[in-house]
């Protein structure tokens, strides 16, 4: 094992000030990307403070469950914390679907699904054997377009 201490920005000025200038750079070539719409939902997401904990409720109790009495049940309670940053009409959505889902969860639990899918559907991948390839080609010519 070494004695010696690593370098870090705080202990290097020099190297402070490269890493400074290069990241910089990187935002300076950002800020002239357009921003697609999903990133834009992904940051009102993290930007609300009820947003990360809707989403991952959303996901492990409306999307996951295999009964879908179970995620109607869990989507009537993420109604209370309906983040600000979904449009009117989704927030109007989720309480007429929560409503309804009281007496139709097997109609109104593959909607939701569908809707959030929809939403996300750019952030996933198949993973699976048979589609991880296809899937990193899309990928791949997505970025290089």
């Amino acid at each position: 094992m070494s004695n010696l201490s690593p370098v870090t920005p705080a202990t290097d000025p020099t190297l402070a000030a490269e890493v400074d200038a290069q990241v910089t750079a990187w935002l300076d070539v950002a800020a002239t990307k357009p921003v697609h719409p999903s990133a834009a939902r992904l940051a009102a997401v993290l930007k609300d403070p009820r947003g990360l904990e809707f989403t991952v409720g959303f996901v492990d109790g409306v999307v996951r469950p295999e009964d879908t009495r179970v995620a109607a049940r869990a989507l009537r309670s993420l109604v209370t914390i309906t983040p600000r940053f979904l449009p009117w009409h989704q927030r109007a959505a989720l309480r007429v679907g929560a409503l309804l889902s009281v007496v139709a969860p097997w109609f109104v639990i593959p909607v939701a699904r569908r809707v959030l899918r929809h939403m996300v559907d750019h952030l996933l991948i198949d993973a699976s054997d048979a589609q991880l390839g296809a899937s990193i080609a899309r990928m791949a010519a997505s970025v290089s377009a």
